[in-house]
């Protein structure tokens, strides 16, 4: 899934817009960074202290056009991936975050690509409603662990290795959860699960979470989860985890014999 960028505008309470125009088009693959992975877009700028209201992302997204932004599937099939109206309003994060005196600020806007990627019937492109969270480095920890292959490879599984497989991430103890519908409670974040060659393990890591109480929950049919739509997914296992920021919180799917 591969979005490009082309500037980036912070919306200062105080001074006003603050525009950065990239170099060079940043062309960035959303699936290559998962869990902690990231890739930097504006670092090493000087801004403007103090609080700003929120942060849009120019993108080049237009539908019919698979050249800046576009989607590929496993049988190397390749669509484009457009934003609505993206062209003219771009990806806007409305979430107020602060810029210290004589200090560096570090900030990561991540995408829940579960959420944000839908397939319009009908028409040969792919829309991207993107679901952004802008989070303070400092301030954020991750989730991270292992699934029992039982689970993985149970009868109402698809039974693809771990293609289909993610664990979803509710803010608060004892969620019960749910697919992605826009219908609370929603998970602040998926990850996938991922079969490690090396130890044969299936693992996850859910990244730039809060710190906080959180409910962890296993599903096998993330595939079937049609973000506009409430679908009828099954999870198992739901756990409760607390982040502590800085930290890795452990979280194991294991099937007790």
């Amino acid at each position: 899934v591969v979005v490009s960028f082309n500037a980036m505008e912070l919306q200062s309470a105080n001074s006003g817009q603050v525009n950065f125009t990239f170099d060079e088009v940043q062309t960035i693959d959303l699936l290559q960074l998962q869990g902690t992975e990231f890739q930097s877009l504006l670092s090493d700028q000087t801004v403007p202290a103090g609080p700003y209201q929120w942060v849009r992302l120019a993108v080049l997204a237009e539908k019919g056009n698979d050249q800046d932004s576009y989607i590929i599937f496993n049988d190397d099939s390749r669509f484009s991936l457009y934003v609505p109206s993206g062209d003219q309003s771009g990806l806007k994060i409305n979430t107020p975050f602060n810029v210290e005196q004589d200090g560096s600020t570090f900030y990561t806007i991540d995408f829940d690509l579960k959420k944000s990627v839908n397939d319009p019937q009908g028409i040969p492109d792919y829309r991207l409603r993107p679901t952004l969270r802008l989070v303070k480095n400092e301030l954020v920890g991750s989730i991270s662990g292992t699934v029992d292959p039982a689970l993985v490879m149970a009868e109402n599984c698809a039974n693809t290795g771990g293609e289909d497989d993610a664990v979803y991430v509710y803010s608060g103890l004892d969620v019960t959860p749910d697919d992605i519908d826009a219908i609370e409670p929603e998970p602040v974040s998926t990850a996938n699960v991922k079969l490690d060659p090396v130890d044969g393990m299936y693992k996850y890591t859910a990244g730039f979470l809060e710190q906080g109480d959180y409910t962890v929950a296993f599903t096998c049919q993330a595939s079937n989860d049609n973000p506009e739509v409430d679908d009828a997914i099954e999870f198992v296992m739901p756990m409760n985890a607390t982040v502590i920021a800085g930290q890795t919180t452990t979280v194991d799917f294991v099937v007790v014999q």
